[in-house]
């Protein structure tokens, strides 16, 4: 039988060494108090936990060192001191001499438990990482990568150890949080408002206490500990107590310059819509001409929802800015829109009624941000370019403002007092409504559903709260949505050309062909100011882009428009019957 080789250790290695083994593998709680006493942290280490050794027992005083020149001359004031400090010794009391009790060292278990008293950790369905931490009689929920988490471990890690621990320390500590989270539970993340499968629906007051107000068909009120997960971001601000009250629509109709009842009940509309959570929303889009307040109105609107340090703000760039905005707020106010690419557009479209988006995170090639939930949307500035954006206009709840008297103008400051005075009975009104929509939605119906069925069957639930005579809120939606059908058409060249080319030249059979024929018969008839402009078509892949876009504003002139598959790919336009 062959003999077992023999380990021998390495030769630079010490006389009676052996191999090293390998580390054993840490649980979380040994890691986070190796980090906390600084045992092969990464980062600068703590302070120890205590005075102690590594037994429990007192720590050795360091030995003197000697000086290098230790000569004869030195050894005689040396002794001649450790013979006065001896004397002293021996001359002290008694119960100096006796021995401190040795110290038990705090376990792995003990530290974790003083880092993370009072907090539990989960992850969202995107795997995001939270803690729920527990403060003053109320529950707080902060991702775990959070400047508000990293101030609690800063506080906590400052408690335990007596030190300011390194910002290394911080982020190692939160890593391992970051794991516990992802082993735990996972709960649904809110941001300002949440619409429960109950039909319950809860609004963070943001406030310091983290109440929330409670919605039921039965009525509203303020809770102390909603059973939700609220998340708040940097800029959120507090929404007021609300206040019952007989006069809140009429308050806010005074501060308003709405042009007609309509648009006013438009704009309720659209508020309580957001304050229900309750999407798709309609993306409200403010015009009026110069100094008819837009973006005041914008303000107030958003201060009744979702106040913001920044409750306005300007367009995005490109979809990654659209993103970082939509992510961190519920309701999103774009101000002074001058122009927006179509990618922008349809983009908002899918924020404003849900559909799950995604982009790329920044500093990174692989990780993605995903978007969900439904988001209110308002837009101001509207010009003749959203006559482009079919989609956006389809759904568009246009608000239009009226010019301000010179009379009736007040200073920003008046404007200001009366707004905080009457909101908190403003905010009750458009709760009220909102709990009167809960109540009767189950018995209301629509003769026929329009675009966005559910908000319009929604709001008809929420008139008898509002006092509003039924059919109010969809008259005034079908209004509104005419007149931006009208204001698209005319703002889109193409659509316009169609629809002169097919009712002049074929008004009884309509036209096919493909959309290379289309895009030169259409040449031929619109001026070469229009061909040369941007939003004209160049090719005939763009020609049919165009006609897709067009394609709601031609339906709802009575056209038809079918794609039809053969040899060749061709389009069918039919006008409607010429009138007789």
């Amino acid at each position: 039988m062959a003999k077992k080789a023999a380990t021998s250790p390495p030769p630079d290695a010490p006389s009676g060494s052996t191999a090293p083994t390998a580390a054993p593998v840490q649980s979380p709680e040994e890691r986070i108090a190796a980090l906390v006493r600084g045992d092969g942290a990464s980062t600068a280490p703590a302070p120890p936990l205590n005075d102690n050794g590594p037994d429990g027992a007192p720590a050795a005083p360091e030995a003197p060192t000697a000086p290098a020149n230790d000569n004869n001359g030195d050894r005689a004031p040396r002794r001649r001191r450790r013979q006065r400090r001896e004397g002293a010794a021996s001359a002290g009391d008694e119960e100096a001499e006796a021995p401190r009790p040795k110290r038990r060292r705090a376990s792995n278990s003990d530290v974790v438990g003083e880092i993370v008293e009072g907090a539990s950790f989960w992850h969202g369905p995107d795997c995001t990482g939270y803690a729920t931490i527990e403060m003053d009689g109320h529950a707080e929920h902060w991702p775990v990568e959070s400047k508000a988490f990293d101030r609690f471990l800063s506080a906590r890690l400052l408690a335990v150890t007596g030190a300011v621990p390194a910002s290394g320390t911080r982020r190692d500590v939160a890593s391992i949080c970051d794991v516990e989270a992802q082993r735990g539970p996972c709960h649904d993340v809110h941001r300002r408002v949440a619409n429960l499968d109950d039909g319950a629906i809860y609004i963070d007051l943001c406030d310091a206490s983290w109440r929330a107000i409670e919605i039921t068909a039965l009525g509203w009120q303020v809770v102390e500990r909603p059973p939700v997960k609220f998340v708040r971001s940097p800029g959120m601000l507090a929404l007021p107590e609300p206040e019952p009250s007989d006069t809140g629509l009429r308050d806010l109709r005074a501060l308003t310059n709405a042009a007609t009842d309509a648009d006013f009940v438009l704009m309720v509309a659209w508020l309580v819509g957001a304050l229900s959570g309750r999407g798709p929303f309609p993306i409200a889009i403010l015009s009026g001409e110069a100094g008819t307040g837009k973006s005041r109105l914008a303000t107030i609107m958003r201060a009744l929802v979702d106040p913001s340090v920044a409750m306005v703000r300007a367009a995005p760039k490109d979809l990654r800015g659209l993103f970082a905005t939509a992510s961190n707020e519920f309701v999103l106010v774009l101000d002074n829109v001058s122009s927006m690419p179509h990618e922008l557009s349809d983009e908002l479209c899918r924020i404003a009624s849900g559909a799950a988006s995604s982009a790329r995170a920044l500093h990174t090639n692989v990780e993605q941000v995903f978007l969900t939930g439904a988001r209110p949307i308002i837009l101001n500035g509207i010009g003749g370019h959203f006559g482009q954006q079919a989609d956006l206009m389809s759904r568009a709840m246009p608000i239009r403002l009226a010019p301000i008297p010179e009379a009736a103008r007040r200073t920003e400051r008046e404007m200001d007092a009366a707004f905080r005075a009457a909101r908190p009975r403003i905010l009750a009104a458009l709760l009220d409504a909102v709990s009167a929509a809960l109540r009767h939605l189950p018995t209301t119906t629509l003769a026929s559903l329009p675009r966005m069925a559910d908000f319009a069957l929604f709001m008809t639930a929420a008139e008898v709260g509002l006092g509003w005579e039924p059919g109010t809120f969809v008259e005034a939606m079908e209004a509104g949505r005419a007149e931006a059908e009208g204001a698209a058409f005319e703002a889109d060249p193409v659509a316009k050309a169609i629809v002169d080319f097919v009712t002049s030249e074929h008004p009884y059979g309509g036209w096919e062909g493909t959309p290379t024929a289309l895009l030169a018969a259409l040449n031929e008839r619109v001026p070469e100011q229009v061909r040369r402009s941007r939003i004209w078509p160049m090719t005939s892949q763009g020609m049919g882009t165009r006609l897709d876009r067009a394609a709601p504003l031609l339906r709802a002139r009575g056209f038809t428009i079918e794609r039809r598959h053969g040899r060749e790919r061709t389009v069918a336009i039919v006008p409607p019957p010429p009138a007789t």
